[in-house]
């Protein structure tokens, strides 16, 4: 008797704590991946000036960031511009302005992400090259 009990309760009161237990969201739900890459070199516009190729993809809301910080000889400098967030691939130039700047590597940090910060990437102390 006890043993038909047990297996009864098994029967009915774990389907029931299933529906207890909060499902826990996939990242997909929340967070949606975006990319971004930047050109191994960047263009030394002057010694106060460095523009900087981004290849990114990121999805909506519009309208979206890119941001570029390039740190050389000690001093860092932020650029940044709009970023078209409708997951498809784009590639923008991004002024960063600060410096000096001089022909030599230097490291990269870059970002995207869209209106209400759902889908970003960033790739963190690059090495690159300003030419």
């Amino acid at each position: 008797m006890v043993r038909r009990f047990l297996r009864l309760a098994v029967i009915v009161v774990f389907p029931l704590t299933i529906g207890l237990v909060p499902s826990a969201a996939s990242a997909g739900q929340i967070f949606q991946s975006a990319s971004i890459q930047m050109n191994n070199t960047a263009q030394l516009v002057s010694t106060v000036e460095v523009d900087a190729t981004v290849h990114y993809n990121c999805f909506g809301p519009n309208p979206g960031t890119l941001s570029v910080q390039i740190s050389q000889g000690g001093l860092t400098s932020v650029g940044t511009a709009p970023a078209n967030c409708d997951d498809s691939q784009h590639t923008a130039t991004v002024a960063v302005v600060g410096g000096p700047f001089v022909a030599a590597p230097a490291v990269a940090t870059y970002v995207v992400e869209n209106a209400d910060f759902s889908s970003i990437a960033e790739v963190v102390g690059d090495e690159i090259n300003i030419r």
